[in-house]
């Protein structure tokens, strides 16, 4: 009409083929179907499964990590109040130290994050968990005496400065070896840990308890948790780095991680 171009197959603009970026657009409309993998040609990346994740090393060693190291993580945090009075501090004292132990938790995990990302994730998590370990150790060295209620407050305050650690580091460790492999997963990896901490949180305690009950103090106590810690840690020490996990995925499976432009793209 009036010498206008006539539009063929019905689309908008005219119909794209051949050559065009990212494939030929077919069936008459902008927004059709783009053939040849995904816009600008990256090609699908195969994903591990939730179960195949969980029969990887690195996170089998991460979650025996967080089973082992949670028999002696609470400890401290439960039985100082008694552990306090039982040294003749006054309630007042023990609930303050109780209280350093929380309010330095909190400090702790922002800078302790803030040095994970200039140090290592696994760096800064295992420098911390050798300081609970060694904290646990002068615990049941501190005096009845007025110089044992500052030691146990400094005790309480570097404890849980270093504690914030053991919960927030971990998740993110398990997101540098599988977000680009396994992002689908990462939610139900993570939900499995916590879950596997609670029979250490519920036995560890009562286990301190119970010796100190039969010894009637907490140096035995002291040294289960002493050796639990030491057992996560040295199992933590183990796992491989990401790159050598990546390689060995590439080529035992062919599965190629995502690179950071593939994400973007996302």
């Amino acid at each position: 009409r009036g010498g206008e171009p006539s539009s063929s197959g019905g689309s908008i603009g005219g119909s794209i083929s051949g050559g065009s970026i990212g494939g030929s657009i077919s069936g008459g409309s902008i927004g059709g179907s783009i053939s040849g993998g995904s816009i600008g040609g990256s090609t699908h990346h195969q994903q591990l499964t939730f179960m195949e994740c969980m029969k990887t090393r690195p996170l089998l060693t991460v979650t025996a990590f967080k089973a082992i190291f949670a028999f002696g993580y609470l400890n401290y945090f439960v039985h100082i109040v008694a552990f306090c009075e039982d040294k003749g501090l006054s309630t007042e004292d023990s609930s303050l130290a109780l209280s350093l132990v929380g309010i330095s938790s909190v400090a702790g995990r922002v800078v302790i994050g803030i040095a994970a990302d200039k140090a290592g994730t696994k760096n800064c998590l295992l420098a911390s968990m050798v300081v609970l370990a060694g904290c646990i150790c002068l615990w049941p060295q501190v005096k009845a005496t007025s110089q044992g209620k500052v030691q146990v407050m400094v005790l309480s305050g570097f404890y849980g400065f270093f504690a914030g650690a053991f919960p927030s580091l971990p998740p993110s460790i398990v997101a540098e070896y599988y977000a680009k492999v396994a992002d689908d997963s990462l939610f139900q990896i993570v939900g499995v840990q916590f879950f596997l901490e609670t029979p250490g949180a519920l036995f560890g305690p009562v286990i301190v308890g119970k010796l100190f009950d039969s010894t009637g103090g907490y140096e035995a106590g002291s040294f289960m948790t002493f050796g639990v810690m030491a057992a996560g840690i040295l199992v933590l020490y183990t796992i491989n780095d990401v790159k050598s996990f990546e390689t060995k995925l590439l080529a035992e499976r062919g599965i190629k991680p995502r690179t950071t432009s593939e994400d973007a793209v996302l």
